[in-house]
Formats: C-alpha cells, sequence, structure tokens
C-alpha cells in the first residue's frame, strides 16, 4: 500500500477545523482538481456521504465517498470508491490555542505492482495534499482573523 502524510499548524481552535474539514462542500471549495461534490446526505456517524468528481491530468474520474469513522475533534476517516478508491485521514491535535492537521492518505496500491505512471500520480497526490493544508490554513485563519503565517 502507499501512503502520503502531511501536516501543517493552523493557528485555529481543533474545533473550527474539525467542522470544516467535515462538510464534504466545504472541502471541495479548496481541494485541488475535486471539481465537484454532490448527493450530500448525513450518515449516523455524524458524518457524510456524497459522490464526487476529480480531474486529474485532464482525465475525470468520479465515485462515491463516506465518513468511515469519526472521533470528534480527534480525526475523520474518509473513504472514497470508484474510479480511485482510497482513505484519507485526518488527525487534529491542539498546541495551545492552534491546531495541528496530519492528513494521510492510502491509495492501497503497491507502486512496484504498477509502475512509474501510478508512482508519478501519487508525487501529485502529496502536492495536492500540502496544497490543501495551505489553502486550508490560510481559509481558517483568516475566517477567524487570525495572522496567516507562513510555513
Amino acid at each position: 500500500m502507499t501512503e502520503i502524510s502531511k501536516e501543517i499548524l493552523i493557528d485555529v481552535e481543533v474545533k473550527d477545523v474539525f467542522d470544516f474539514i467535515l462538510k464534504p462542500m466545504k472541502v471541495s471549495s479548496i481541494w485541488p482538481n475535486l471539481v465537484q461534490v454532490s448527493n450530500e446526505k448525513p450518515l449516523p456517524n455524524g458524518g457524510y456521504k456524497f459522490n464526487w468528481k476529480y480531474k486529474f491530468a485532464g482525465v475525470s474520474f468520479k465515485g462515491d465517498a463516506h465518513h468511515s469513522d469519526i472521533a470528534k475533534n480527534q480525526w475523520i476517516t474518509l473513504v472514497t470508491t470508484g474510479s480511485v478508491s482510497c482513505s484519507v485521514t485526518f488527525a487534529f491535535r491542539r498546541e495551545a490555542y492552534r491546531t495541528r492537521v496530519f492528513c494521510t492518505f492510502d491509495s492501497g496500491i503497491m507502486v512496484p505492482v504498477v509502475g512509474v505512471y501510478i508512482k508519478n500520480f501519487l508525487v501529485e497526490v502529496g502536492k495536492e495534499q500540502q496544497a490543501f493544508l495551505v489553502k486550508l490554513k490560510s481559509e481558517l485563519e483568516q475566517k477567524n482573523g487570525s495572522p496567516v503565517a507562513t510555513i
């Protein structure tokens, strides 16, 4: 399996970061290449299920997603199926009045089996993850009146 992890420190309380990440429509507004989220429906665990459309290198992918595991203000795991099957886990750790966000993408793909194309794709996913975290930091810190720090 291939796992990519990134993290960032955001000058906002854990609750605000958790609440933002939990809402698929909000996440889609800042996740690079995620072009559509539709049919968002609440789940009994407090999360959501929804359909997604993603465009990468001129190719469109689509599928379904759902929050499979949630611990309020601690972590959220999103599982996708369809053209791209993976899981993305966001973990949150309070540091004073700030939040450290860990984002782990697990594709379930064995890179040696599928070759260089997938390896290059996964490198780009890592870049996207980092871009998403930077946008998340900017969005939440501006919304909450915190100074936007550089990373």
